[in-house]
Formats: C-alpha cells, structure tokens, sequence
C-alpha cells in the first residue's frame, strides 16, 4: 500500500461523511456522472447498495441486479416507497460462473437500451460482455475498480498492476 492510496482512502472517507446518500463510487466520479444525467435516463446496475436509490432520485427508472442475497434484502428495505427501481435478485453459479442467473436475467429485462450502465458487482468482466450491447450509443457505461482488470501503475490492493500477465 503507497501513501496514494491512503490519502485517497481518507479522502473518500470524508467525502462519505459529507455526502452520505451519494454511491460509494470516486467522488470526482459521481460529480461528473451526476451532471451528464438526465431524468429521462434508463440505468442498469450490477450490484445494488447506495447507487440504487441515487440514481432512482435523478433518471427515470433503475433496473439493479443483486447476488447476495441478504444484501438484496437490506436494499429492499432502503428503496422502500420507490416505485422506479425493479431490484432483482440473481444466483451466481460458481463452478460455471458463464452460466449464472446473475448473467442471463439481463435478458427478461423489457428494456432494449439503457442510457447507464453500472458494474459494481461481481463477475464484472463476464457482466461487461453480456451488458455492453445493451448501452445506447452515447451512454454512459461505468466499471467501478477498473484498476482490478487493466493494466495499471497504481500499485493499489486489488490491482493488477502494470502486469499483463494476470489479464
């Protein structure tokens, strides 16, 4: 761990204080994704939590896919009087991860193409191959932790770094 990754650690900590409803994405990141909304918008998201219901305040409607199932259920209680989120939950398989109801229920979704794309959830290189098609052209796909699947120089926990070995 680098002094980087600290001060950036603290940071978001603080910036989780102030902001308490905002999603537990980089806080330059959801400035940025907050101004390029619109209420109109159709949101997909792999993996439910804070993003749900910040989302379903500023788009139109919000489709969030969730594995945990316990986790499904604190949501569940959280987007309580929402009515534009349809929070579905999906098993993951772990021996054929390919096969996972977690992957496939994006196709009962009635809806042809969104205009955001979250991934912060599991499976995120299998989730970025079965939803990227489902993006209408100028929307906003978002994989949170990218640093986790390309190579990078940010030396972080999870990274791979700057190895393309572990691709």
């Amino acid at each position: 761990i680098n002094t980087y990754y600290i001060i950036s650690r603290i940071k978001q900590f603080f910036y989780q204080r102030k902001n308490p409803d905002s999603p537990w994405l980089c806080n330059g990141a959801v400035e940025v994704i907050e101004q390029l909304l619109k209420k109109n918008d159709l949101v997909l998201e792999f993996g439910a939590g804070k993003s749900t219901k910040w989302f379903a305040q500023r788009c139109s409607y919000v489709y969030s896919i969730e594995h945990d199932f316990n986790w499904f259920n604190k949501v569940c209680k959280n987007i309580a009087g929402l009515d534009n989120i349809k929070l579905i939950y999906a098993k993951i398989n772990k021996e054929e991860p390919t096969t996972s109801d977690y992957l496939m229920v994006i196709d009962d979704i009635p809806v042809d193409k969104f205009s955001v794309i979250l991934n912060d959830g599991r499976l995120r290189d299998l989730v970025f191959l079965a939803s990227i098609d489902r993006l209408e052209n100028g929307g906003i796909y978002i994989l949170d932790n990218a640093e986790r699947y390309f190579p990078n120089s940010f030396n972080l926990p999870e990274s791979i770094g700057n190895s393309f070995q572990n691709m």
